[in-house]
Order: structure tokens, then C-alpha cells, then sequence
């Protein structure tokens, strides 16, 4: 007989024979329901939904853009392969290595002209600046951001602006991909390719604030649908007429009922 066929005869035996009541003394048992009703009215009290509107509170928005400023740090520095990132942020960084590998085809010809170690160093610059124009980025705008498409914590209208900021985002960088893959080869495009490239790293930035703020408004609202289930199991227990001692044994029992039904 394994543990949990114990459990199921004891679970049975107390709903069945009433032996809660042999269990805890009548103040106990107040005491117990009391703390119970405490903790269903806290569930019903936390909304994990608007926890999202605070993000408006400058505090909360430091510490989101502190927070895409670590992530992009990962993604530059540890996992710059987009695949790994997954979604559409990895569009846009796959887009940005696109337009870095077009950029880059005119300094091959450099090296094979002999000018190898002026072009190391200069892509080592144009990673330097690449970084710093990131975080200067995120820096000055990255509060206003967050609190823009936080807006008044409603879940609407904050999708919108990010599909409206995404969308042109891609948009921009698709387009300058298009002209690096053309033009990327020739040197007079130096000037204009080189800013442009850097330039990309605004939107990475801007859809990075965006995406990573979707991620954590499934997660608030995975959070709620859970806590609207255990508000209405917490409800029964509350209401039910043997009270909440009885209620708990109960479906403890028929929970261990169905997992070794359909589980074992």
C-alpha cells in the first residue's frame, strides 16, 4: 500500500465519519476558518493586471528600463545569436546583423588590399559606438518610454503603440537592410551606411522596452486567471456549510481520488 492509498482511506474516513471535529477543538476551528476568510479576501483584493499601471511611477520605470538595459546586455555580449532570443525582437536584431554583414562587405576589400589592422580597428570602434549609442539611448529615453506605452495601465491602448512602434521600427530597419545589401560593397556609401547602422540600434532599443513589457503582461495576466480560480475554490470553501475544515479534507480527498485514478 503506497502513501498515497493511505492518505485517500484517512481523507475518506474523515469526510465520511465527520473526524475533523476530533481533530481541532471549536476555538481552533473558529480560529482556523477566520484566517481562512482572511486569506480569500486578500485574493480577492489582488489584482496582478494593475500591477502593470505602475510602471507610470518614475520608480518602477527606472527599474523596468535598468532591467532592458541588462537584458540587451545579455543579448549583445552572451547570446547575440537572434534564434535564441525567439519572437519578434529576434527580427529585428536579425535584420541589425543583416545590415552589419552587408555594411561590413567593403571592408573585406579592405583587408585584401592590405589595410587589415586599420579595419580591426575600425569595426572595434564601430562596436564601441554601437554599445554606447545603446545605452544613451535607453538612458534618456527609456523612463519616457516605458511610461508612454505604460499610458493609463490599460491593456488596449498600450498594444497599439506597441504595434505602432514596432511596426515602424521594423519598417525602418527593412528598408535600410535593403540599401546595405545594394550599396554596402561600395565605398562612397560609407558615410551615409555607417550612421545608419548605428542608428538601427534606436529602434532595437525602443522594441526591446516594448516586447520585454508584453512578456511581463502575459505574465500578470497568466497570474490574475489563476487567482480568479483559486478566488472561486477559496469562495467555496468560505460558504460551504460544514465549514472550511470540512471543505479543505474534502477536496483534498478528491484530489488524491482523481490522481490516483488517472495519474498512477
Amino acid at each position: 500500500m503506497t502513501t498515497t492509498d493511505i492518505l485517500l482511506i484517512v481523507g475518506v474516513l474523515t469526510s465520511l465519519l465527520n473526524l475533523g471535529e476530533w481533530v481541532l477543538r471549536p476555538h481552533q476551528k473558529k480560529a482556523f476558518e477566520q484566517r481562512f476568510e482572511t486569506l480569500t479576501l486578500s485574493l480577492e483584493y489582488t489584482r496582478p493586471i494593475r500591477w502593470f499601471g505602475r510602471l507610470t511611477d518614475r520608480r518602477y520605470a527606472i527599474a523596468w528600463t535598468v532591467a532592458c538595459g541588462l537584458f540587451l546586455a545579455y543579448t549583445f555580449f552572451l547570446r547575440l545569436d537572434p534564434q535564441l532570443i525567439g519572437g519578434a525582437l529576434a527580427l529585428l536584431f536579425d535584420l541589425w546583423m543583416n545590415i552589419m554583414r552587408a555594411q561590413l562587405r567593403v571592408f573585406a576589400t579592405l583587408v585584401s588590399d592590405g589595410y587589415a589592422e586599420l579595419t580591426y580597428v575600425f569595426v572595434f570602434v564601430l562596436i564601441g559606438l554601437s554599445v554606447a549609442i545603446a545605452a544613451l539611448a535607453l538612458t534618456l529615453r527609456g523612463v519616457w518610454l516605458t511610461k508612454y506605452l505604460t499610458g493609463s495601465g490599460q491593456f488596449w491602448p498600450y498594444l497599439r503603440r506597441l504595434v505602432l512602434v514596432y511596426a515602424m521600427s521594423a519598417l525602418f530597419m527593412f528598408l535600410t537592410m535593403l540599401g546595405a545589401e545594394r550599396f554596402g560593397d561600395q565605398y562612397w556609401y560609407l558615410p551615409l551606411g555607417l550612421p545608419l547602422l548605428l542608428l538601427q540600434l534606436v529602434p532595437i532599443v525602443v522594441s526591446t522596452v516594448g516586447l520585454l513589457m508584453m512578456a511581463l503582461v502575459m505574465l500578470f495576466a497568466t497570474f490574475e486567471l489563476v487567482l480568479k480560480l483559486l478566488r472561486a475554490v477559496a469562495w467555496r470553501i468560505v460558504e460551504y456549510s460544514k465549514g472550511a475544515w470540512a471543505a479543505i479534507i474534502l477536496i483534498c480527498t478528491v484530489g488524491l481520488g482523481i490522481y490516483k485514478a488517472f495519474l498512477q
